[in-house]
């Protein structure tokens, strides 16, 4: 009670004195004036005189004035408080908005450009999935807010400070980001598409899988950058001397060379892909409205979950593509006049060609699998069970985390394949008879043949790897920690995020062999040796 007590009382006089401040000042106004309007017959010399100019002034006929002057004055005293409070309301209706998970909210997009034009820090601020259509954020600081999947289409961000900030699948089509920062921001699977990011900097940022289709990158910087997958067109303007071969990139044209290629949740809405190589491409949940693909190669393409409404396809090859229930399709387009697999329950493959097919996640339970070829096909987290395997071929196959319960797998051919805790068998059933490798800490995998095994995610500390052939293999994330690698071949393998820590009997020559090798993590010796940046 006493502190709200002095906290009222402080405020009193605070107001008192602003008060009595003002008229003050009014009256010194009022003073002044008179003086200067009596300037003839004032003497300066007289204390007498100057104290009757003082006391002349407080007459009837100055009181308007008077109360104007003091209304003003302290109208202009108070403005400091009255913005602190504006702030303060804005940055409520900011957080009323994020309370109520509201994505669209004018009232939110009026309250940050108050606080832009004030020069207020929005560091940190979290504004996912929100609906920032248009809006003004030049120069504005963003460092490490999370923009993932927000709405900023036609916005403008010139010179805005948006370095560590998430802006992960976030859609910045047509928008102006001139001279924008994003050292080390993460915008992968962000849509960039005819967005003007001249003289902006991407050092060290992850661009992986956006769309950078019409966007202007005269004068970017990309030191260090990761674009690996990224889209881009004829269309697109990138700094003199830039290569996007050497970043991995997708160009997306008539007559593109995609095979094998990850286009994974892209939007390619009318693009024009007509004659393109797409053979084996990855192209679930991809957006391909109207997507011209006449005469375009599409053996093999995985089209689970697509969109291929009025995508024009006549002439294109399909044979083997897979598609299931959340394919979306021209109507009159049947899948089964083009030899097309549908991945679904209950689903007859029988003597299908499957092979190194992406499958993970999939639901075949019941399928008719018979003598299916499954060789290096990807059916992790995929769940097959009751299915029909008999004489399958999963030869190399991934079954990470796949359930096979009450499968049928007499004579299947199961030799290299992978499988970790996860994998669920029939009941009784036993790999033991079986050339395959289990996945998993402490696994003892001398002399295995792991040759373009997808080992994403996986968890081999302390494992045995000696001599172990793991070249060309997808580590990404894996957990290599502590694990024996003496001769193991790492060639080409990706080692992107992978875990060295305390790795043993590595040498320098087998890490630089690998893709990637400088993103991995190691222990803080081996940052020297390598000549990589030491964490302070």
């Amino acid at each position: 009670m006493d502190g709200l007590s002095f906290s009222w009382g402080k405020r009193i006089l605070t107001v008192c004195v602003r008060v009595l401040l003002a008229l003050s000042i009014a009256f010194g106004v009022i003073l002044l004036v008179y003086r200067f309007e009596n300037w003839s017959s004032v003497n300066c010399d007289n204390p007498q005189s100057v104290c009757s100019q003082v006391f002349s002034v407080v007459q009837v006929k100055y009181v308007q004035g008077f109360s104007i002057l003091s209304a003003a004055f302290l109208y202009v005293l108070e403005s400091p408080e009255r913005i602190r409070t504006r702030i303060y309301e804005a940055w409520q209706v900011i957080d009323n908005a994020a309370a109520a998970k509201v994505s669209t909210s004018y009232a939110r997009i009026r309250a940050l450009e108050f606080l832009k034009d004030y020069g207020i820090s929005l560091e940190r601020l979290n504004l996912e999935k929100t609906d920032l259509q248009q809006i003004n954020l030049s120069q504005v600081n963003l460092k490490s807010a999370n923009l993932s999947s927000a709405d900023l289409r036609e916005s403008k961000f010139k010179g805005a400070n948006l370095s560590y900030a998430n802006l992960v699948d976030a859609d910045i089509s047509n928008a102006v980001f001139k001279g924008a920062k994003f050292n080390s921001a993460n915008l992968e699977g962000a849509n960039l598409d005819s967005a003007d990011l001249k003289n902006a900097n991407f050092n060290a940022a992850n661009l992986r899988r956006t769309n950078l289709r019409g966007a202007n990158l005269e004068n970017a910087i990309f030191k260090d950058a990761d674009l690996k997958g990224s889209l881009y067109n004829d269309n697109t303007k990138f700094p003199d001397s830039f290569n996007p071969d050497n970043y991995q990139m997708y160009r997306i044209s008539a007559n593109a060379k995609l095979r094998d290629a990850n286009l994974r949740d892209t939007n390619l809405t009318y693009a024009n892909l007509n004659g393109a190589d797409l053979t084996n491409a990855d192209l679930r949940k991809a957006d391909l409205k109207g997507v011209d693909l006449k005469d375009a190669k599409l053996a093999g393409a995985n089209l689970r979950g697509a969109d291929l409404r009025d995508a024009k396809l006549a002439g294109a090859q399909l044979k083997g593509c897979l598609y299931n229930e959340k394919t979306k399709f021209s109507q009159n387009f049947t899948p089964g006049n083009h030899q097309m697999y549908l991945i679904s329950p209950n689903a007859n493959l029988q003597d299908a060609d499957l092979a190194f097919a992406h499958l993970s996640g999939a639901h075949l339970t019941i399928a008719n699998l018979r003598d299916t070829n499954l060789a290096r096909a990807n059916l992790r987290g995929s769940n097959l069970s009751d299915a029909d395997l008999r004489g399958a071929n999963l030869t190399s196959a991934n079954l990470r985390g796949t359930n096979l319960i009450r499968a049928d797998l007499r004579g299947a051919y199961l030799k290299g394949c992978i499988y970790d805790e996860k994998t669920k068998f029939p009941q009784n059933f036993s790999m033991a008879g079986f050339k395959t490798y289990l996945i998993a800490a402490n696994a003892d995998l001398k002399d295995a043949n792991l040759r373009y095994a997808n080992l994403r995610d996986a968890d081999l500390s302390n494992a045995n790897l000696t001599n172990a052939k793991i070249n060309s293999s997808d580590l990404r994330n894996a957990n290599l920690s502590n694990a024996n690698l003496e001769g193991a071949n790492i060639k080409n393998a990706n080692l992107n995020g992978t875990n060295l820590t305390n790795a043993q009997n590595l040498t320098e020559e087998q890490i630089k062999s690998a893709a990637n090798w400088d993103k991995a993590i190691y222990s803080e010796d081996w940052l020297e040796v390598l000549g990589l940046p030491v964490e302070e």
